[in-house]
């Protein structure tokens, strides 16, 4: 079997690739490019170092034209209606698991594999499932949930059940020209420090409506530019001074944004989700626990699929900062249960 690796240059997708060509894979590696990186020819350059390194062939998909209209602008989109979206959770089964496989298989492969961390195993009903990786600091199936679970069967994870330093270790003794290189996270967005509503407002030109900055009794505390410049649970950055600390609870889609000095403002005990996946499915034989964010904790849990298709989730203690257009993805131990976005 022909199979196709994503490469970024980075020292993950490189020893992923080596891992692939070890094992025998007869491999190519594909670099896709957004047309919004900090410098597209180094990213292409890198990867095709790297290929040459491990002795693959190497080719460029250019996917700028779908990153602007099917990530960019509903990204956009979200904050401007007050939402704080997943760029990578949006783009996931989208361009990498979508357009850049059948990319991929034009030019011959039967599977695409890339760097994450995360695994594929066998679900109850026998089906492949969606699984974190052995490194919980750098799992990243909250990321890839919305990828079809008829779409795992084609896709490889060589770095599922090895550690970020096992990586890199693997990279040094192969002497590949990443084994000491940065993360690569948001070189899609051009690798920038700055906060990501900023970012699109230079791309796209556009902001969430402006208005009023209220305490939670409707006073008036000062005005803001634009809602796409706060999220739920913000605390730094407000420009608004309160006299104590406080937090954005609410962001009203019309341009009120709510602040509340009282941290229990922010929790909360369910939430609602739509455009559910299901990955290996509610069966009932296990706890459950939900992430919020990537860098949230697994809360306990129970869940269940509503009569309308959403997804409603209990949490068994509070959490705090439940924010709306953030992914909620429900596990089962290692398995990944179901997902949506958070109302």
């Amino acid at each position: 079997m022909n199979t196709a690796i994503a490469m970024s240059g980075g020292v993950d997708s490189s020893v992923a690739a080596s891992i692939l060509q070890e094992q025998g894979h007869n491999l190519f590696g594909v670099t896709f490019i957004t047309g919004h990186e900090a410098d597209a020819d180094l990213t292409v350059s890198r990867a095709a170092a790297a290929a040459t390194t491990i002795g693959i062939p190497h080719f460029v998909f250019d996917a700028s034209d779908i990153f602007e209209s099917q990530v960019i602008q509903p990204c956009a989109d979200a904050y401007s209606r007050g939402l704080t979206p997943n760029p990578c959770a949006i783009c996931n089964p989208i361009l990498k698991f979508g357009a850049l496989l059948d990319f991929c298989a034009s030019l011959g492969a039967d599977r695409l594999a890339t760097g994450h961390y995360a695994r594929i195993l066998t679900a109850p009903d026998g089906g492949p499932a969606l699984a974190r990786g052995l490194d919980s600091r750098k799992d990243q199936s909250y990321f890839l949930f919305r990828v079809p679970r008829d779409v795992l069967s084609s896709v490889v994870f060589p770095l599922g059940g090895l550690t970020k330093a096992q990586v890199r270790q693997r990279a040094a003794e192969l002497g590949l020209p990443a084994a000491t290189s940065d993360e690569s996270q948001d070189v899609c967005f051009g690798n920038s420090e700055r906060p990501l509503h900023e970012v699109l407002r230079e791309i796209t030109d556009r902001r969430g409506p402006p208005g009023n900055v209220v305490s939670p009794d409707g006073t008036v505390l000062g005005m803001h530019d634009g809602i796409d410049a706060f999220t739920i649970g913000q605390r730094h950055g407000l420009r608004i001074a309160t006299g104590t600390r406080a937090w954005v609870t609410r962001i009203d889609p019309g341009g009120d944004v709510v602040l509340s000095n009282n941290p229990s403002d922010l929790e909360c005990t369910s939430l609602l989700a739509r455009d559910v996946v299901i990955g290996a499915g509610l069966d009932g034989s296990g706890p459950l626990a939900c992430k919020i964010r990537y860098a949230h904790r697994a809360v306990p849990c129970t869940a269940g699929i509503l009569p309308d298709g959403r997804l409603r989730v209990d949490f068994i203690e509070k959490v705090k900062a439940v924010t709306p257009g953030q992914a909620s993805v429900v596990y089962s131990g290692d398995l990944v249960c179901c997902g949506g976005w958070i109302e």
